[in-house]
């Protein structure tokens, strides 16, 4: 395991009382559980990391998350409403390494069921960010994208389902290798370029039906089945690869699109101006209340500077239909993440979708943040005959807020140095002893 709190009571305990401040309940689940439940559109990386053991006959896995687990919950125990959950604990997968052993990790985060709109996203992401800063994480970095967005600006293409998800899923390799190499992904998994056959020629997919197909079929194959397939089957399999192969423009199209979105990695303010330009009359309320729920991030007391827009962000799990994020470190590091999946309780067994969008975040990588964060090793306050009770105030406050600090009477040139009306100096900058907050913030990410 990677490096981890040496005292983890007591981040868990800062972290379940900052989390029921929001109204958040704490909810237990199993660490062991039916493989299905966990491989409900968990999306081609996370299946293929789940880890997985037969027991009884019955096909088990160790959670790799809790979000598929609380909406299940939420389902099954025929909950209506709002409702806040609140986990913590661990979770497995599959070493990256490719071996069959399970990398385990701490986990916690939370999930808000039965709200929509602007504000339910921003408290999810709120929440996230603030319980960061409770254990003294403060140079994060958000990047927000909206599944749901990308979605409705791919609808005027006119793409199947199927087609439509693989574009989503395939956005890292339209990132990392472009346009062309992901072309030649869906003519070979999607249209079966791979799978030449041998059959007589077939007519164009718009003028044959599967009867007139199976008849050709049978003709070409004098009788014979393959693979225990009858020739109805196979033909209606090789029409759907010839429509799919009839979508070859509009994906070329739509791929176009996702390439100009790859290239708004921005902060928030011009991201949505882009945005503005290329987004369809249609898509554009998505738009508006995605911009909405960042600006709302503001009244928790979040910088805003510290939020950038990749609106083709796509997480490795394939039930977030709207709003998704992540959060990361100074160094880059993988803090956590989460977003919104209104269509998942519907796979959970809901009769229509219900609102829904939570986060999780990993202790050991927050562990790391902290000991890569760069803070003064001690704070030197200058004291002289005029400014001593102001100075011993302010090595009080630092000291209650876990930075060390120390009164001399040299002036180095990293000395805090105050006045009478608790006004403070440091690097050049100006604070107040009254509202120490910007004070506080500046020593941490100094």
């Amino acid at each position: 395991m990677t490096a981890q709190f040496l005292d983890r009571d007591r981040p868990v305990t800062l972290l379940r009382d900052h989390m029921a401040g929001y109204g958040y309940q704490l909810l237990e689940t199993p660490v062991v559980g039916d493989a299905s439940l966990f491989l409900t559109r968990a999306g081609d990386r996370m299946i293929s990391r789940l880890f997985t053991f037969v027991r009884g006959g019955r096909e088990l896995a160790l959670r790799p998350e809790f979000t598929s687990q609380a909406a299940r919950h939420y389902v099954h125990g025929n909950f209506s409403g709002v409702k806040r959950w609140q986990f913590v604990g661990q979770v497995f997968e599959e070493s990256r390494q490719g071996t069959s052993r399970a990398c385990q990790r701490f986990s916690y985060g939370a999930e808000l069921f039965g709200l929509n709109g602007p504000a339910a996203d921003a408290e999810i992401m709120a929440l996230a960010l603030t319980s960061l800063q409770e254990l003294d994480v403060s140079n994060w970095r958000l990047v927000v994208g909206h599944v749901g967005l990308m979605r409705q600006m791919l609808a005027q293409f006119s793409l199947d389902e199927r087609t439509e998800r693989f574009l989503i899923n395939n956005l890292r390799n339209l990132r990392q290798h472009g346009r062309d190499h992901v072309l030649e992904l869906f003519e070979v998994q999607l249209a079966g370029a791979s799978e030449k056959s041998s059959f007589a020629p077939l007519p164009a997919a718009e003028t044959v039906d599967e009867t007139a197909l199976a008849q050709l079929l049978r003709t070409s194959l004098h009788g014979t089945a393959m693979g225990g397939r009858d020739h109805r089957d196979i033909a209606r399999r090789m029409l759907r690869k010839r429509q799919r192969m009839s979508e070859r423009d509009q994906v070329v199209r739509a791929l176009d699109l996702l390439h100009r979105l790859c290239q708004l990695s921005l902060p928030s303010d011009q991201a949505f101006t882009a945005l503005n330009e290329i987004t369809p009359e249609e898509a554009r309320p998505i738009l508006h209340s995605w911009q909405e729920s960042l600006a709302l991030l503001g009244s928790y007391g979040l910088s805003l500077e510290k939020i950038f827009i990749q609106p083709d962000l796509a997480r490795d799990r394939d039930y977030y239909s709207g709003m998704v994020f992540e959060i990361h470190g100074a160094d880059g590091q993988h803090l956590g993440g989460g977003g919104r999946y209104d269509e998942l309780l519907v796979f959970m067994g809901a009769p229509d979708p219900v609102p829904a969008v939570g986060f999780a975040c990993w202790l050991e990588g927050l562990e790391a943040a902290r000991s890569a964060m760069p803070a003064v090793d001690s704070c030197s306050i200058l004291l002289d005959g005029e400014n001593s009770f102001a100075a011993t105030r302010l090595a009080r406050l630092l000291r209650s807020e876990g930075l060390p600090a120390e009164l001399g009477n040299v002036l180095q040139a990293d000395s805090l140095v105050t006045d009478a009306d608790g006004r403070i100096r440091w690097r050049d900058r100006m604070f107040s002893l009254d509202e120490p907050t910007a004070l506080l913030e500046a020593l941490r990410g100094a």
